[in-house]
């Protein structure tokens, strides 16, 4: 029996052999300059469940073999390998030639900066948790896998015990191997690694659109009513969810009680299968009377809809589809036997597939969550089924998504990640924008986390609206809880100052849309990835290893709060790597290069706009994902390009050229599909100018707003018409000028005597005029530390 055609994946797994170099009984293949395969005594030339692809004509003129006797040496315009085969294979080591100091760089993984990991839910148990009420834990005993980042230029992924992927598309036993690793060689360019990972893996699948809306998620026993009430609630309150979650009571659950097992006499699980509830097929009509109208539903409102499943116990006799499955695996249905989940054969995969995947799908679920944490076996050595739940679910999804957990080197292929259960605790909310961003050293860039946290803790305010905060900022926000009554997520469930806070930030996350799926475009095409430590653009910048909260998000950078609040604010420092750069929620300018201490309130995250960037955002909260006709431009700079895709075949050009004293910023789009555009344009380092614009090189009318900055308002113009609008006259702040504005409103948010601030706000105005006179003057303010720490964020603009 085959695999069904669209349960195939053609892969090319080997590589030219005028790549391969044989040595002693090791074989060495060039996969690129940066990437070597190194093989001992079985060389293997199938594609395995990691490595898909080892065909690269990169040129053999790229490197030089010397062979002397028991050393090998590769040398390339970068490095120099030796290899000495009477050593143990992580003896052997690499020399930079950029390394004045000639140091050997060992074949190991003792500088790595870490990858990712299954799943949070052992986080309990891994070792490095102290107490389950606090989640303590320390990122230097953290579990994580490792990724092809490293300190020292030198990573190895091991690929030695991965089964084959044959020909066939099924998964296959590999002989034993003593050695099948890939060495990552680069000095200081880390996304040259990321580039040859996704060379031997392949790159990101694009993601769609809708996935980068809200997604509402609990585990709860909603009724169909029930779930349509939620969502009009969200409609009344303004807040757009773009995923509907069914979490796993869409099934049977109670399935002792449903189905008289007792009465029955079929109890016996090794006869009749699993009495357990967890896993399930068959929609219960107690709480869906009619499934399929309510998926229509959902669909006619502009929703898309997810399905949880827990596979591991199989079909039973009591689901619907049972006498077909049974028929399909060579079952009697009379027996009553269970069809046994079993990922390693074709008839059943066939099977699971075409009797309940594709139903559901022409009934309108969009994709699935696989909410596979069990079991870690197969019949196949070496094999966990999560890998091939993943492989065969993302090949026959009709979106080409899926939400499962990490299933090692090469999951980036099955977006997005479910990073299991999060507990409601601040101690584990700090330790989640690290979590997320070293996954992308492994260039898996779309983890999935219960935001909001699935279980434990207490409720917290301020710990509900840091977690909305940092999913808002995450690859995926999907707010999550579990089954306990009060543990419910929906903002209009808190107070009045969080609900409108995380109103707010659910709404931006919607308008953050087209921006990441612009990313998803990006990484799709060109290897990209949205989530980026901040020492991926600054390798030689030490204080970037060290900020293990801040990341970039697209062009801007992002440092979740993770901290509670005291008196009011949250205190925390951030590194700013060399460069300009803009708060868009405190409008406040910052010079780069430096650590900068930020006093943010609940309603805060610093999120920043660097220069010579250019970042669209949509203004509308139509809950259908559809292309928006009123964006918001935000430049920041003199220079800047940006080929906007909005969608795989519509781009947007922006062009930001400073000659002279004039600015121009022109703007192109060959959209067809939207008549008129409003656009909102937000020069966010210009106090001032004088404006000249033009469409289709004919003056235009425009309003000016002065909100926060200098902007340009435009409205009805065609969406393919060139705009230009030339900046003349410009007026940028001068230290003087923003410290007066910020000062007064910084002070005037202050809780103290009117008089007292008054007094302060006037010497600060009468008698500073730059940085060092500030910084002497605060430290006069002790009895005002809040403020002074406040205060204290001017001085980061020079």
């Amino acid at each position: 029996m085959e695999l069904k055609k669209n349960l195939r994946i053609k892969t090319t797994p080997l590589q030219l052999k005028k790549y391969m170099i044989y040595f002693k009984d090791y074989r060495f293949t060039m996969i690129s300059e940066s990437l070597i395969r190194v093989e001992r005594c079985e060389f293997t030339d199938e594609a395995t469940i990691s490595v898909f692809n080892r065909l690269n004509d990169f040129g053999k003129d790229k490197y030089k073999v010397i062979i002397d006797n028991d050393l090998l040496t590769i040398e390339t315009k970068e490095y120099t390998l030796y290899f000495d085969s009477n050593l143990k294979f992580g003896e052997n080591y690499i020399v930079f030639k950029r390394d004045k100091n000639k140091t050997k760089r060992y074949l190991n993984n003792d500088y790595n900066l870490k990858g990712t990991m299954r799943t949070l839910d052992t986080f309990f148990n891994e070792g490095f948790c102290v107490d389950r009420s606090v989640t303590e834990f320390r990122i230097d005993t953290l579990p994580l896998e490792n990724g092809v980042m490293s300190r020292n230029g030198v990573s190895i992924i091991d690929d030695s015990k991965s089964p084959i992927l044959g020909k066939d598309s099924m998964v296959h036993e590999r002989k034993d191997t003593e050695l099948d690793s890939y060495i990552f060689l680069s000095l200081d360019d880390y996304m040259l690694n990321l580039k040859n990972l996704y060379l031997i893996t392949l790159k990101p699948p694009l993601v769609p659109k809708f996935a980068f809306g809200n997604w509402w998620s609990r585990y709860h026993q909603y009724t169909d009513t029930e779930y349509l009430s939620l969502l009009d609630r969200f409609m009344v309150e303004e807040v757009p969810i773009s995923v509907a979650t069914i979490d796993m009571d869409w099934h049977y659950v109670d399935i002792v009680k449903d189905f008289k097992l007792e009465e029955l006499g079929r109890m016996d699980e090794s006869k009749y299968g699993s009495t357990w509830g967890w896993t399930g097929f068959t929609w219960n009509p107690k709480l869906f009377p009619n499934y399929k109208k309510f998926l229509k539903e959902l669909k006619d409102r502009g929703y898309y809809t997810t399905l949880n499943l827990h596979p591991r116990d199989g079909i039973r006799w009591f689901e619907e589809m049972y006498p077909l499955m049974a028929k399909d695996t060579g079952i009697d249905p009379k027996s009553l036997a269970p069809v046994e989940f079993d990922m390693t054969s074709e008839a059943f995969i066939n099977s699971y597939f075409n009797r309940i995947m594709k139903k559901y799908e022409k009934e309108g679920i969009d994709f699935y969550w696989i909410d596979y944490q069990q079991d870690r076996t197969t019949k196949i050595k070496n094999l966990d089924p999560l890998w091939p739940l993943n492989h065969y679910h993302f090949l026959d999804s009709k979106n080409s998504l899926i939400l499962s957990r990490y299933s090692g080197v090469g999951s980036h292929r099955y977006p997005v990640g479910f990073s299991g259960d999060t507990k409601m605790t601040w101690d584990f909310l700090d330790f989640m924008p690290y979590f997320t961003l070293t996954a992308s050293n492994i260039g898996y860039g779309y983890w999935s986390h219960d935001i909001g946290a699935h279980h434990y803790g207490i409720k917290d305010d301020d710990l509900y609206t840091r977690w909305i905060e940092f999913g808002v900022f995450s690859p995926i926000n999907r707010i999550h809880s579990n089954i306990m009554d009060c543990l419910s997520k929906e903002p209009w469930l808190n107070k009045s100052e969080v609900r409108l806070i995380t109103d707010y930030y659910l709404r931006f996350r919607h308008r953050l849309i087209p921006y990441l799926y612009h990313y998803s475009i990006k990484a799709e095409k060109e290897g990209d990835i949205l989530i980026k430590p901040l020492y991926y653009l600054n390798p030689k910048d030490e204080k970037t290893y060290k900020d293990n909260y801040t990341y970039y998000f697209g062009e801007t950078i992002v440092s979740p709060i993770t901290k509670k609040r005291v008196n009011g604010y949250s205190v925390k420092e951030v590194y700013l790597p060399d460069g300009f750069y803009y708060d868009y929620f405190t409008h406040m300018l910052y010079k780069g290069n430096r650590w900068v201490k930020v006093n943010r309130d609940l309603g805060e995250i610093p999120f920043f706009l660097k220069a010579n960037t250019i970042v669209p955002l949509s203004n509308t909260l139509d809950t259908h994902i559809n292309e928006s006709s009123d964006m918001e431009i935000n430049v920041l700079g003199d220079n800047a390009s940006l080929d906007f895709n909005i969608n795989e075949d519509t781009i947007t050009q922006f062009r930001l050229s400073k000659s002279g004293s004039k600015t121009k910023l022109s703007i192109i789009s060959n959209n067809i599909y939207i008549n008129n555009t409003n656009y909102r344009i937000e020069f966010r380092d210009i106090q001032n100018a004088s404006p000249k614009v033009l469409v289709n090189g004919k003056a235009y009318p425009y309003k000016i707003n002065r909100a926060y900055n200098f902007g340009i308002i435009l409205e009805n113009v065609v969406r393919t018409d060139e705009i230009v609008i030339e900046l003349s006259n410009i007026h940028k702040y001068s230290f003087k000028e923003y410290l007066d504005k910020f000062s007064l409103d910084i002070i005037s948010e202050y809780n103290y005597t009117n008089e007292d601030k008054n007094k302060i706000f006037e010497y600060i105005r009468d008698n500073v005029h730059n940085p060092l006179e500030l910084k002497e003057y605060l430290k006069t303010l002790k009895e005002h530390k809040d403020l002074a720490i406040k205060l204290e964020e001017i001085m980061y603009f020079e």
